[in-house]
């Protein structure tokens, strides 16, 4: 009796292979058309500095595929300028991508040897002879000004030492919370000799840079005593907390 023979099914592959692969040339196909190729840079939240001057900073790739576009270096070299606190590359499809910018706020107008600078809150040069970039400033004669620095409380030609930019933000801090002017002059050539003048008529001695946020609440007390009424002072000594001094004029 002849034996039977065990024929081989043919090898088929599985239907969803078939629709895997398809979707997968499908997909590389479509993401390869002109459509998704960069054609375009916009700015976001850019004041201070030019929109042209940091597409050009971030130099990205026109033309190059929008999904292959690496950020890595855009965002590297965008973020050494200063004048930023963030930085962020987004994708806009088509063929766009935005660089999205927080730029640092001017703060007060710091005198420092025969240079006049606007500084922000943490003590940055925002418009340093160093700069990489054309900084366009608003009206500053609305800001608090910083005179009697000299030129080494400035390290690598963008940021005022941590000591005076403390100084700077607890006076000025505690004085927004207390006044409405902001025609104040802090002059502060050495940290143990700090003055400051009020809308260009009351003189405060405020001595070293300790407890400077009490010494404006003693300051806020005086003055809410004297009515608020500058004209009525000449001066307002704060160096010793436990002696302030106070001469009326006349």
């Amino acid at each position: 009796m002849a034996r039977k023979t065990n024929k081989k099914k043919p090898f088929k592959l599985p239907n969803n292979f078939w629709r895997f692969l398809f979707v997968a040339v499908f997909l590389f196909l479509f993401l390869g058309l002109p459509i998704w190729n960069l054609n375009n840079v916009a700015v976001s939240g850019a004041k201070l500095l030019i929109p042209e001057d940091l597409i050009s900073i971030a130099n990205l790739p026109y033309g190059q595929n929008i999904f292959l576009v690496s950020f890595s270096g855009s965002t590297r070299d965008l973020g050494k300028l200063p004048q930023l606190k963030k930085v962020g590359l987004h994708r806009r499809l088509p063929a766009t991508v935005l660089i999205q910018v927080e730029e640092r706020e001017p703060y007060a107008v710091a005198v420092i040897g025969d240079q006049s600078f606007v500084i922000d809150k943490d003590g940055v040069l925002l418009n340093s002879p160093r700069a990489l970039v054309d900084v366009i400033l608003p009206e500053i004669s609305t800001l608090p000004v910083v005179t009697g620095l000299k030129k080494e409380v400035v390290e690598n030609s963008f940021y005022i030492k941590q000591e005076y930019t403390s100084a700077i933000q607890q006076t000025f801090g505690s004085l927004f919370k207390i006044m409405n002017t902001r025609k104040l002059k802090l002059t502060m050539a050495e940290l143990d000799d700090i003055s400051l003048l009020v809308e260009d008529v009351l003189q405060v001695r405020l001595g070293k840079a300790e407890d400077l946020e009490k010494k404006i609440e003693y300051l806020r007390v005086l003055l809410a005593k004297a009515g608020g009424d500058f004209s009525k002072i000449e001066y307002i000594d704060l160096r010793y907390l436990n002696n302030p001094a106070v001469k009326f004029r006349g």
